[in-house]
């Protein structure tokens, strides 16, 4: 996959970029008496707190503009921020010795990344990187660690949360062993689709097949006959989904089973 080869080189992105942060949010300010104040919010754990649960988060917050390609966590970092993403989709990679990379887990606005500090395990395991570019706040791993101890639902939702996670590992393990690459990839765009909440997207082929741990002509050919069958179209960089049903039916049956969890 083009980022992750060209960021091991070297290329630096800032894990802590502060350049595209909104403003620190207020406990006071009058976003918090609006009745649909957390409509606000498009991340489904934040948005199942109470109202003061809410407040009490989020005027610890930042929210941030994610860019496609940004480096979030790299293996072995020490993780000091939890994203809660709104309309960012975030992948977390293995990277093989030979330097060939697949997408073991995929984070939308259902969850959060970094996860596994809340629980004790303070370092990242796998490289973390924005898929797709979007919305997310930014909240130190000391304000949820607190949150977490002293809120009941917020509790409960993260560790909903996690099994979710680890559903949607464990049935991507199987899937990435057993079942061909085009059940894979129509598979993984609908999961894409539904934690982005678009059916459009800036991706390459190089890209898709870093996703997918494939080589770039197995997935070419598997996007050309998706797209003769008029399921999805693609050119120079962006593919959009045509025909969400029939994207549907050529997936394979781990779709359903992740995103029943969803």
């Amino acid at each position: 996959m083009t980022y992750l080869s060209n960021n091991w080189q070297g290329v630096n992105y800032s894990t802590n970029n502060e350049r595209s942060f909104d403003s620190k949010y207020s406990p006071n300010s009058t976003f918090f008496e609006s009745v649909s104040f957390k409509k606000k919010f498009s991340n489904m754990i934040l948005g199942a707190l109470s109202k003061e649960e809410f407040q009490r988060i989020a005027s610890n917050s930042n929210r941030v503009s994610l860019a496609e390609g940004e480096i979030l966590y790299q293996p072995d970092d020490k993780i000091d921020y939890i994203y809660f993403p709104e309309t960012a989709v975030v992948s977390q990679f293995c990277i093989l010795e030979d330097g060939r990379t697949i997408e073991v887990a995929m984070v939308g606005k259902e969850g959060i990344t970094g996860q596994g500090a809340i629980y004790g395990s303070e370092m990242a395991h796998h490289w973390t990187q924005v898929s797709v570019a979007g919305k997310a706040l930014k909240i130190s791993l000391d304000v949820v660690k607190q949150e977490f101890n002293r809120c009941e639902a917020l509790q409960s939702r993260l560790l909903n949360y996690f099994n979710q996670y680890t559903t949607q590992i464990s049935n991507r393990v199987v899937c990435n062993n057993y079942h061909l690459v085009e059940k894979r990839f129509c598979s993984w765009l609908l999961m894409l689709c539904d934690r982005h909440g678009s059916e459009e997207f800036m991706l390459t082929h190089s890209h898709v097949a870093g996703y997918l741990g494939v080589h770039r002509p197995s997935f070419t050919h598997v996007a050309k006959k998706l797209r003769e069958r008029g399921v999805i179209d693609y050119c120079r960089g962006n593919l959009s989904v045509l025909d969400r049903s029939e994207l549907l039916r050529h997936a394979c049956e781990c779709y359903t089973g992740i995103e029943q969890s969803f």
